[in-house]
């Protein structure tokens, strides 16, 4: 997201602010899309389709899907969503504190560490993102 504010920031405010306030929406937008994508795209992958089955609807060969999307998310994406899930699980700890019982988040946070190592196997194996 880094980028985005980068744009933002060098916009003249000063000039045509219905078309520099137009270009700062297009950009959020064009973002904000591009993130999704990325999102959709792993989760393609994690439901085992091939890249020839992903490029498809891009428009573009397998290659170039692989080359765009092979190395995962975009670290920033992936900073924000780990950013969400930290929130989330402390959301949910404070709601189970005050009135759930605790066993039952300390279950689910399990889980959630679980699925987080098996993640990260899944990514470090030979192959993946092939």
């Amino acid at each position: 997201m880094d980028d985005v504010e980068a744009v933002l920031g060098n916009v003249d405010d000063g000039k045509d602010t219905a078309l520099t306030e137009a270009i700062r929406a297009a950009v959020l937008v064009q973002h904000a899309l591009n993130d999704e994508l990325q999102l959709l795209v792993a989760e393609a992958r994690d439901a085992g389709m091939s890249w020839a089955s992903i490029a498809r609807p891009l428009g573009c060969s397998r290659q170039s899907a692989h080359q765009r999307f092979g190395a995962g998310l975009s670290p920033g994406l992936q900073a924000h969503l780990d950013s969400q899930l930290d929130l989330a699980i402390s959301d949910c700890h404070s709601y189970f504190l005050k009135y759930g019982d605790h066993e039952e988040f300390e279950q689910a946070l399990q889980f959630l560490e679980q699925q987080e190592e098996l993640d990260k196997k899944r990514s470090s194996a030979p192959g993946v993102g092939a």
